[in-house]
């Protein structure tokens, strides 16, 4: 029975104790050796070899330095983690959050799927760099995005990159690279001014009142707001409580009902009782005709209603809801609300954080101007 003979190998130089490359077929191939009790690594240089002229064989060695070049760095491991793509590293820590009852899973996932999977989704994570962390910023610029938004967009990626070194067994990475972040001035400006404070309420739909004024004076966080239910809200002792997997902080905490929430609280609960609804559970809704629904979105008519009104910030910026949250804070100070109660009612847990909120300005001054001058006398 004749016998199949197997087909040769060409074999470019060896490198004792690096690698080699050889030819299988038409395509040449690298190994590299990685140590002893460890496997080779083995790639394709995806070239089919065509005429003599050593052209291909040539890629296939450079695609070998590449190689070395990874061993020496401890980029390649000679495991799964080889072939690990950015994507799979943002699944798992995707998994991660929602399965820890995050708050802010949904916004997260938003800006991994919206910004990062595009861009990264398939890139091998050993072979990402600071440079590219440098280029996704310059990508992302180009696009419209400012710096404090890509740095938070890249804090993510970081964060899947050390979840799948730190914990995973065994790890999904061999190492994280240093991902280039911009300094931030971290002091944010944006508040409502007092004068528009009315003004602002009255031209929003009478649904989404209730919910306006609620974050106007106690500074709750969006995705904490529309989780609220009305076994949580106390309307006679005036006091709404937050549940530990609602809370950004994953911490409970307990909310004072200021005289214009009770006023607008108490009505939006008289229309579902009206209107035969009394076990509708969610406290910020829809009055449609059919019946309550739960608001899940109420952006339009946000941005619609201050874009009317010409809503603008001190800065001069367009006023966004997340500025509402500091106006609480700066209005609870400015009561004489003590820091450590303005930090619990905001949900903020460190004072650095709370200091980005400590907003001083021009009417700040004027209020201890007026204050100074009443207490000592006119000069």
């Amino acid at each position: 029975m004749p016998t199949r003979k197997r087909a040769r190998r060409k074999r470019g130089k060896a490198s004792p104790g690096q690698g080699h490359i050889y030819q299988r077929g038409a395509i040449w191939w690298v190994k590299i050796h990685l140590g002893a009790g460890r496997k080779p690594v083995v790639r394709s240089s995806k070239d089919p070899a065509k005429g003599r002229d050593g052209t291909m064989q040539e890629h296939a060695q450079k695609l070998l330095a590449e190689l070395q070049g990874e061993k020496i760095r401890g980029e390649i491991t000679g495991t799964d983690a080889d072939r690990v793509t950015c994507g799979e590293l943002l699944d798992d820590y995707l998994a991660y959050y929602q399965e820890d009852g995050k708050a802010s899973y949904e916004n997260v996932k938003y800006k991994v799927e919206a910004s990062l999977r595009p861009y990264w989704g398939n890139r091998k994570a050993r072979t990402v760099t600071t440079e590219d962390t440098r280029q996704y910023r310059a990508h992302r610029k180009a696009q419209g995005v400012d710096d404090p938004t890509v740095n938070r967009e890249l804090a993510y990626l970081r964060a899947a990159f050390n979840r799948g070194r730190k914990n995973c067994t065994p790890p999904r990475v061999a190492n994280v690279p240093h991902f280039h972040m911009v300094k931030e001035n971290n002091i944010r400006q944006g508040f409502l001014p007092d004068d528009l404070h009315a003004k602002l309420r009255d031209h929003l739909p009478a649904d989404v009142r209730p919910l306006y004024v609620t974050a106007y004076w106690t500074g709750i966080r969006r995705g904490e707001l529309l989780k609220v239910r009305w076994p949580q809200v106390d309307l006679d002792g005036r006091m709404m409580t937050l549940q530990t997997n609602e809370t950004k902080n994953n911490a409970a905490r307990e909310i004072p009902i200021l005289a214009e929430m009770h006023v607008y609280l108490s009505e939006a609960r008289q229309w579902l009782i009206d209107h035969g609804y009394p076990q509708f559970p969610w406290v910020f809704f829809w009055r449609h005709a059919g019946g309550p629904k739960q608001i899940r979105s109420f952006r339009h008519s946000f941005e619609q209603a201050v874009e009317n009104l010409k809503v603008k910030t001190r800065s001069g910026a367009h006023l966004t809801f997340h500025d509402l949250r500091r106006t609480s804070v700066r209005n609870m100070r400015r009561a004489g609300v003590p820091k450590e109660v303005r930090m619990a009612v905001a949900g903020h847990k460190t004072e650095s954080m709370h200091r980005r909120y400590g907003i001083v300005d021009h009417e700040d001054v004027a209020v201890a101007r007026n204050a100074m001058d009443t207490f000592f006398g006119s000069a």
